[in-house]
């Protein structure tokens, strides 16, 4: 896949994706449920300016929750993968979409941050009511869990690829968010079958 229709900008041009993408036989467009038809309709056409010949899918990413009453109706803060939202350039991940999904409140960290946390989300000014994970060193790791503390949820919303409860010690039960991916016109098993040969299988 490359990117989404929810990256702002041509992520055409940022490598290694569109190296991918001009050699790829079969280009997923993902996340369809959660963009516009605009948004869909830019990234279609980003592919067919660098790969015209490229097969297009169509796919939604599916969220889901263990037990959605943790988080339903609940004063929430969404924590989202850090590298994602910032240099990245997402606007939101699974833990929004969960969030909304199931009618949660959700918390601005803005004002509770401190160091490192902080200085994220004053440089990234795009973020809403969301809190980028960013826990590369010890340091990073000890703001993340401040932030939580002062902003004190109810429960956290976790769209973090990795465990957020192995990193921090909070007070507020923390909900993993997980997703899958289902495609709109097939399914992976019918695709496995159209492409056994180009595959290897």
């Amino acid at each position: 896949m490359l990117g989404g229709p929810l990256a702002r900008g041509r992520r055409t041009r940022l490598p290694p994706g569109e190296a991918n993408l001009r050699d790829a036989d079969v280009v997923v467009v993902n996340k369809e449920n959660s963009a516009s038809d605009e948004q869909i309709e830019t990234v279609v056409g980003n592919v067919r300016d660098v790969n015209p010949d490229a097969e297009v899918l169509h796919a939604d990413s599916v969220v889901s929750v263990p037990d959605p009453d943790e988080v339903r109706g609940k004063d929430a803060l969404v924590v989202e993968d850090g590298p994602s939202l910032t240099h990245g350039g997402t606007e939101f991940g699974a833990g929004t979409v969960a969030a909304e999904r199931y009618d949660a409140t959700r918390l601005d960290p803005r004002g509770h941050a401190v160091g490192s946390i902080a200085d994220a989300l004053e440089k990234y000014d795009h973020l809403d009511r969301l809190l980028p994970a960013m826990g590369y060193t010890d340091e990073q790791i000890a703001d993340l869990e401040a932030t939580i503390r002062n902003v004190d949820p109810e429960v956290v919303v976790a769209g973090t690829p990795h465990s957020l409860a192995d990193l921090v010690d909070v007070d507020a039960p923390i909900v993993d968010v997980s997703y899958r991916v289902a495609f709109r016109d097939t399914t992976v098993a019918e695709f496995l079958d159209a492409h056994a040969d180009d595959l290897g299988l």
